[in-house]
């Protein structure tokens, strides 16, 4: 139960830091300084919905697992699998804000293997889980005359 004195973030001001944490590809790609993070990169990108894995890269560049998994940390800062639940996270959300998928659906499309992952990945990213995220937005949308 939370502490009679403490604020709970609005709706707004979490999507307003979850946007501000967003970075583009080209962007994110400048601050990497090995080539073959950045082919890694933009192959994740390119397809988010595959099941990457440290042996997918290792194996294109001629690397171990271990050697890869090190380098693309030091140049991402994060691993791999944190990585892409981040990425898949921020994918999700403009999905969820147009209403024309079901979650399942959202969760298959950006790279979740479905529904249950990427709820987890929402509650561990943004501290709520997709619907009531959803529900945040309907109610931001509403106060605001549709208007963001």
């Amino acid at each position: 139960m939370p502490h009679a004195n403490s604020i709970q973030p609005k709706p707004a001001d979490l999507i307003e830091q979850v946007v501000s944490q967003i970075i583009s590809l080209p962007q994110v790609l400048e601050l990497v300084g090995d080539p073959r993070v950045k082919r890694a990169l933009l192959l994740i990108h390119t397809e988010p919905q595959r099941d990457w894995r440290y042996q997918n890269f290792a194996d294109r560049s001629h690397r171990s697992v271990d050697r890869f998994s090190r380098v693309f940390m030091g140049c991402v800062g994060i691993g791999l699998p944190c990585y892409l639940r981040k990425m898949r996270v921020l994918l999700a959300l403009p999905l969820i804000d147009a209403r024309e998928l079901t979650l399942q659906e959202i969760a298959l499309q950006v790279g979740f293997s479905n529904e249950v992952t990427m709820r987890r990945a929402f509650k561990e990213e943004l501290g709520i889980c997709p619907s009531k995220y959803h529900h945040d937005m309907t109610e931001i949308v509403a106060s605001n005359g549709n208007c963001l």
